[in-house]
């Protein structure tokens, strides 16, 4: 189970990452709150989670959504379960799975920049260019000097204008 150095633990990197401008260092702190996620503190789920990530390069989603179903299964509050699989169903294209697993993460992690960023992803697909700018908004309110959210923020406002 998780603990309470966990919780602490991601509150600082957050912290770090609202007034981290050094490109280098968000690079690590994203990558340090990454591990964190990825972490289940449990074996058995975190080896169906690099299954279910093997499946994902491998291009099989269907494989995918299989094992990270069983990490939901077997922890449904290991957010990073409900965020891969939302991950492997919008890469099937399955956007109404994906955003239901998304609303999931969102409810126990809603500084999760993946899940969001499936969510702005989502939204421009599907032409709803007003969801996508309060999901880039939001967006850069938790990672305020991510370039590739500042830039889709800016073309989306440039095309709603």
């Amino acid at each position: 189970m998780r603990s309470d150095n966990f919780t602490k633990r991601l509150n600082f990197l957050f912290t770090l990452l609202q007034y981290a401008e050094e490109k280098d260092a968000i690079k690590n702190i994203e990558a340090d709150i990454w591990e964190i996620w990825m972490d289940s503190g449990e074996t058995q789920i975190n080896t169906l989670m690099e299954e279910g990530s093997q499946y994902m390069n491998e291009m099989d989603y269907n494989a995918a959504i299989d094992s990270f179903t069983l990490v939901i299964a077997l922890n449904p509050n290991f957010a990073e379960g409900w965020n891969q699989r939302a991950m492997a169903y919008f890469m099937r294209g399955s956007f109404k799975q994906a955003i239901e697993d998304i609303k999931q993460v969102l409810s126990m992690e809603n500084r999760h920049f993946g899940a969001l960023s499936i969510l702005g992803e989502i939204s421009l697909l599907i032409g709803d260019f007003h969801r996508a700018i309060r999901v880039y908004e939001r967006l850069l309110k938790i990672y305020p000097h991510n370039q590739e959210f500042r830039k889709q923020l800016k073309n989306l406002k440039t095309k709603t204008v």
